[in-house]
């Protein structure tokens, strides 16, 4: 497969591609390069998590020197996508260490991967470093702590992190709803609908009610 250059912009807009085609704008890249942008390590970085890759995405993502927020991002998702719960924790330590700035979906990311390793003190930990830089009403941060504190089992601390936002949105309502039935408690998770819809809040194509 041949890819000339001028195409290049309209190829890397596609969500994935082959191993064989990440290979190829790869090499494309270096001969021009680019392969050292963060725009375009981000890129190559997620076809090879696509392509279950992680050699050659981490050898991408060392490879940039100035590295955005969407590049660490890619990189954590695709050793916590991967199962691979140790590097991800590894990289956002490293990420806060050099002085990078992690956004709501670094935190919701690694949210997940304490969930996925059943490792409650790094959720707290993380929820600690949630608050601490300022995306404690974040709506995105927080359906991940609500959803993963009932993973674990701790829907009360899930509540909590629920009752502190004051316009829950409808994410917001039916990972917590979610949690109670995840946890067994039907009677509250029952409420809570209840209380969404007195409330004019409706749900969409989704029955949260079913998994209570």
């Amino acid at each position: 497969m041949h890819i000339q250059f001028k195409s290049l912009l309209s190829i890397l807009t596609k969500p994935n591609h082959t191993l064989s085609v990440t290979r190829i704008l790869h090499a494309l890249l270096i001969k021009h390069r680019l392969s050292s942008d963060p725009f375009y390590a981000t890129k190559l970085v997620r076809f090879y998590a696509i392509n279950d890759d992680l050699i050659s995405a981490r050898y991408v993502f060392d490879g940039t020197p100035h590295r955005s927020i969407y590049l660490w991002n890619s990189i954590i998702r695709a050793y916590a996508q991967a199962h691979k719960f140790f590097h991800a924790f590894l990289l956002f330590k490293r990420l806060l260490t050099s002085g990078g700035r992690p956004d709501n979906y670094t935190f919701a990311c690694v949210a997940r991967a304490c969930a996925e390793r059943f490792d409650v003190e790094a959720l707290r930990v993380v929820h600690g470093q949630v608050v601490a830089f300022g995306f404690g009403l974040d709506f995105i941060c927080n359906s991940a702590l609500i959803s993963c504190y009932s993973k674990l089992g701790l829907v009360h601390e899930a509540s909590c992190v629920f009752c502190g936002i004051d316009e829950p949105d409808l994410v917001l309502w039916n990972a917590m709803i979610s949690g109670y039935g995840s946890c067994g408690d039907s009677a509250k998770g029952v409420e809570l609908f209840n209380a969404m819809q007195n409330m004019g809040i409706q749900p969409d194509g989704e029955i949260y009610i079913a998994d209570l």
